[in-house]
């Protein structure tokens, strides 16, 4: 049993998982800039995605929320006009990873907050005030 408790075991782990995940995605992205193709997209996307998650999730703990929403708004618009001003094989992965943080941003704003639920019942199948309850 490996006991992620204990600061140095956390740390090991933590330093071999961050290096598999740059490995894995340095190999990708590699990948697909020597040879642009579909092939070399899909699996270099797959290998960078975890390290690109991470690095998203681990600034956005450290940015304010509003700077967070602008960054993802400006790569957003950024990769856009690239890609539709350059265009080309090679753009494509990179307007992928530029429309990534405002996906995130979007999906992890549509779940309720705790402060959101606290003073609801629960609903189990009932009739609910709202749009589609009672009047």
């Amino acid at each position: 049993m490996i006991d992620f408790g204990d600061p140095r075991v956390r740390r090991r782990w933590l330093t071999v998982a961050i290096t598999a995940m740059i490995l894995a995605a340095g190999g990708g992205i590699l990948w697909y800039v020597l040879e642009p193709g579909v092939a070399s997209y899909q699996v270099g996307y797959t290998l960078a995605l975890p390290a690109i998650i991470t690095a998203l999730v681990w600034i956005g703990r450290r940015l304010p929320r509003w700077l967070d929403w602008l960054l993802a708004i400006v790569l957003w618009a950024g990769g856009s006009v690239a890609y539709v001003s350059i265009g080309g094989s090679d753009w494509w992965l990179w307007t992928q990873v530029a429309l990534l943080p405002l996906a995130l941003l979007i999906l992890t704003s549509m779940r309720p907050r705790d402060t959101d639920a606290a003073g609801k019942t629960p609903w189990y199948g009932g009739m609910q005030d709202g749009p589609w309850g009672p009047p």
